[in-house]
């Protein structure tokens, strides 16, 4: 028998859409569906609600305030708030390293693994995925070939703080690297 504890709390419509668009993107349908029934598991949680009822034309409306993928929108290393390493063909994450993590340096270093993450872009534009509501963000990829995933991982065990030392072991196995870059 397992107990999870319930906590009750009001969320705006624009805040539930939010939720949902993490887990089904822009799909008007599934939306529809999803607000009909009444739940949705997000970010390890469930979510119920009372079933809402709107017209496509409205849902159409509310859906129109959040941003849209734009794949023509150049990468920018500045905006970046998070790069999630990826394994293989299921794309799972193996390791995210935060930028105000990955940005702490080790004492007597001049760089921090944020600082390899960004030179490793340098030389290899990532191409545009989609947007992601989930993250906030849109997506970038970084496909890695063998010598760039073990450069990356001895550089983040050897500029890497904490949980970015931690993790730097995925980096071995991991297939790509997605950017995340806030709008």
């Amino acid at each position: 028998m397992s107990i999870r504890p319930v906590m009750r709390m009001g969320l705006r419509p624009e805040q539930l859409l939010e939720l949902i668009l993490g887990v089904t993107g822009k799909n008007v349908e599934r939306v529809e569906q999803i607000l009909r029934g009444g739940s949705v598991a997000a970010g390890g949680f469930r979510y119920w609600w009372e079933a809402v009822e709107l017209a496509e034309s409205e849902l159409e409306a509310q859906l129109a305030a959040f941003p849209d993928a734009e794949p023509g929108r150049a990468f920018d290393a500045g905006r970046c708030t998070l790069v999630v390493a990826e394994g293989g063909t299921g794309g799972s994450a193996l390791a995210e390293f935060g930028a105000e993590a990955a940005s702490r340096r080790r004492a007597f270093r001049r760089r921090s693994f944020w600082d390899a993450l960004v030179a490793a872009v340098k030389e290899e534009t990532p191409s545009y995925r989609s947007y992601s509501y989930a993250r906030r963000g849109d997506l970038y990829a970084l496909e890695l070939m063998e010598g760039r995933r073990e450069m990356l991982a001895e550089e983040a065990r050897q500029f890497g703080v904490g949980d970015v030392r931690t993790q730097a072991a995925a980096l071995g196995s991991a297939a790509r690297l997605v950017y995340v870059c806030g709008r």
